[in-house]
């Protein structure tokens, strides 16, 4: 039926629009959390953390939402050299939600325990 049809057709079109626009929001909140400035930082952090919360309300998109983090890189920007204390604590969700799908590696998991456990300054603990 030519109408079934039309309605799968926008469905699919509204489909690759919202992931669009959830790309462009995630492309935004990394620029943030890229920012030598703690408060845009934080800003880009609690964007990354919607998107992952938006993404587990239709399930099917948190696989595709915790793969784009973790090719862009948001972990080593939480746990490399300009790593803050505020930042890491807010992480957790995020980083629990990361290592559930599987994209924690052996090498973020050193960084994480070496940021505890190595006598680094508790700002940036």
């Amino acid at each position: 039926d030519a109408k079934a049809a039309t309605e799968t057709e926008a469905q699919a079109t509204r489909a690759r629009l919202q992931r669009a626009v959830a790309a462009l929001r995630l492309e935004v909140d990394l620029s943030l959390l890229r920012c030598s400035a703690l408060e845009k930082r934080l800003s880009g952090l609690a964007g990354l953390k919607e998107a992952l919360d938006e993404a587990d309300k239709r399930e099917d998109d948190t696989p595709w939402v915790l793969e784009w983090v973790a090719r862009r890189g948001v972990v080593e920007q939480l746990v490399g050299p300009r790593t803050h204390a505020e930042l890491l604590k807010r992480a957790a969700p995020l980083l629990s939600s990361l290592a559930r799908g599987g994209h924690l590696s052996q090498k973020h998991l050193s960084q994480l325990w070496a940021l505890c456990t190595g006598g680094a300054h508790e700002a940036t603990l």
